[in-house]
């Protein structure tokens, strides 16, 4: 879904962004991105500033339990499913759950039709394809919670680096605290880590009792051959 980061935000009604944020762009006729005056503080102040904020989090958490759900459902078929077909019909459902979702979103308003066609959408699509194929073969290798942990966690440093370091905004926006945004970027990515070499660092920490046995067996016949 990179590719459609590179989406510029449309014209109200239809633009992503709140409206008290167009409206105090607008009004101060600065010509800056309505999101730079976010990120600024240079914005306008409305107290429905944290509700939005709720609602983004929960929908965040939301994407997050979907995310980490759709994989599951091919441990759940009686016999290995293979993963370019299973990922086939992964692709089925996403249109078809779309064509559910335009309806959420008024099609014709203000006398204007809004339903239009963009490229970036059409890669964005694509690259979410590769994605969820890619994860359906890795689950059957590594197993859906490396798997998962592994994806999740690349998938949030890319999408850091395209907002933070991006050659070109958008993507890239200014930054609250970059300090604060790489230490915790750096802790998730350890975190994965720990996770994927879970078994060598007990191995490390705590070596099993069979595989002191074992060593001692081979060193004594070694030392009385000598």
């Amino acid at each position: 879904g990179s590719a459609a980061l590179l989406c510029r935000p449309e014209p109200c009604p239809r633009t992503m962004e709140p409206r008290h944020l167009i409206d105090g762009f607008r009004d101060s006729g600065a010509g800056h991105d309505p999101v730079v005056l976010a990120a600024t503080g240079s914005g306008v102040e409305d107290p429905d500033d944290h509700r939005m904020i709720a609602v983004g989090f929960g929908l965040a958490i939301l994407s997050a339990v979907f995310n980490g759900t759709f994989g599951v459902f091919g441990k759940l078929c009686a016999k290995a499913p293979d993963p370019v077909i299973f990922n086939t019909f992964l692709t089925y459902g996403a249109l078809l759950s779309s064509m559910l979702v335009l309806l959420l979103s008024p099609l014709w308003e203000g006398g204007e039709f809004h339903l239009g066609f963009t490229w970036y959408g059409a890669l964005a699509g694509a690259l979410f394809v590769f994605a969820t194929l890619f994860s359906f073969i890795a689950i059957p290798l590594a197993g859906l919670a490396t798997s998962s942990a592994t994806w999740c966690c690349s998938a949030v440093l890319i999408a850091f680096l395209w907002g933070a370091v991006a050659p070109m905004s958008p993507p890239r926006q200014p930054m609250k605290d970059a300090g604060l945004s790489v230490v915790g970027v750096g802790i998730m990515v350890v975190g994965v880590l720990v996770i994927n070499f879970s078994a060598r660092i007990g191995r490390l920490l705590c070596p099993p009792a069979g595989d002191k046995e074992s060593s001692s067996q081979i060193d004594g016949p070694e030392q009385t051959s000598d």
